[in-house]
């Protein structure tokens, strides 16, 4: 599943042709077979477009080979997802990703990387995180309402309470006495005679606070200033301990009380977006009330012009973006002057503008909705609040 920070690298993309192909894809074995068919139709498509576009064929079947050896690879078609996006353009970019929902089969050619497609993967209408924790290890996950994918944080305790066990007992032994210390022969493990410490139960107490401390602050780096809401799932004991020592990460108060490793990945998945569902649903409403009350009142912190949107977005103003799941509008927004042109349909110079203030209000931080079109707040393709 692909996660902000790439999307964030894609978004930072700007060396035309840039290439991107969706493709439906199928996960039984027998059906994976009209995979690579599709992909090397998709393939022969955007080589016509851009040999038409005036690029020559040799520069293109270059730039095109990486996706092309896609074709053959048996071993990638064989484990797919529902979907899958390819990214190709100068300069030696190209990625593929199996992505969790169904996506149109689609092939653009512009000056960046076509992302709208993915946002139902990033919206604010389902994205959080996962975090399980348990006395031999933890994991933390990024979610969307179609599925979750383990994250790396730096710091967080890969051997669980048994990585402060081990530092406790090396802390011990080097401040014991000399003759508690162990002996050369003496049987490993066993613990000196004189080595006073805490009560067995309160050592343990301690041990598995400072483990919760050390999952809490690596947490806390990795997330940074994101607001999508952390379900916790671990058994009571580690769910009370934690919740006691997190402040700043934002832990929902209802967690999933279970041993993650007695859960399978689904459900997992099934349990932590039921406890993140109605966070969504909240969020949702308070952000359209607030939309309809700042033009009810004639606010120019709230509109529909798409410049302003667009603008608003690129240059992180955007409090909420509200899309039309579907709808596009062709063009393109000088950063210099400022200015937004609409075009009739799409060309290898210009983008989806809805898809652009979508990537950029995400990541300026802003929540981004993608309503069906007739619960849209406004008959526009695109709306927003602004932060100023």
């Amino acid at each position: 599943m692909i996660l902000k920070e790439q999307l964030a690298a894609l978004a930072g993309v700007e060396a035309p042709p840039v290439v991107s192909i969706y493709l439906p894809t199928h996960e039984k074995a027998r059906e994976t077979r009209q995979d690579p068919i599709r992909m090397r139709n998709a393939l022969a498509a955007v080589t016509e477009r851009l040999v038409g576009a005036g690029h020559r064929r040799p520069e293109v079947e270059e730039l095109l080979k990486p996706a092309q050896a896609l074709v053959d690879d048996d071993l990638f078609w064989r484990h797919q997802a529902q979907g899958l996006a390819v990214f190709v353009a100068p300069g030696g970019l190209f990625q593929a990703h199996k992505l969790p929902i169904e996506v149109p089969e689609k092939q653009e050619v512009g000056p960046r990387p076509h992302l709208k497609p993915l946002l139902p993967l990033l919206a604010d209408d389902g994205r959080f995180y996962v975090l399980c924790v348990r006395a031999g290890d933890c994991q933390l996950h990024q979610g969307s309402r179609f599925g979750i994918a383990e994250i790396e944080a730096e710091g967080l305790p890969s051997a669980g309470v048994a990585e402060i066990t081990a530092e406790t007992d090396y802390e011990q032994t080097i401040h014991a006495a000399p003759q508690a210390r162990p002996r050369a022969g003496s049987p490993v493990g066993m613990p000196g005679a004189t080595n006073f410490g805490e009560a067995p139960e309160e050592q343990r107490k301690a041990q598995l606070i400072e483990y919760l401390r050390r999952i809490d602050d690596a947490v806390k780096r990795r997330i940074g200033a994101d607001q999508a809401p952390v379900v916790l799932v671990g058994q009571p004991e580690v769910q009370g301990h934690l919740r006691a020592l997190s402040k700043e990460v934002r832990l929902l108060e209802e967690g999933v009380a279970k041993d993650p490793s007695a859960l399978k990945r689904e459900e997992l998945h099934a349990l932590a977006y039921e406890v993140a569902k109605p966070v969504f649903a909240r969020g949702r409403e308070l952000a359209l009330d607030k939309f309809r009350a700042r033009v009810g009142s004639n606010d120019p912190r709230a509109g529909t012009d798409l410049h302003a949107v667009v603008t608003g977005a690129r240059f992180g103003r955007v409090d909420a973006l509200f899309v039309a799941e579907g709808q596009s509008v062709w063009g393109h927004h000088d950063g210099m002057s400022d200015k937004v042109r609409i075009d009739q349909e799409p060309t290898a110079e210009n983008e989806d503008l809805i898809d652009y203030a979508a990537v950029h209000s995400l990541l300026g931080g802003a929540p981004v909705w993608v309503l069906p079109r007739d619960q849209m707040p406004a008959e526009a393709p695109a709306c927003a609040t602004f932060r100023f």
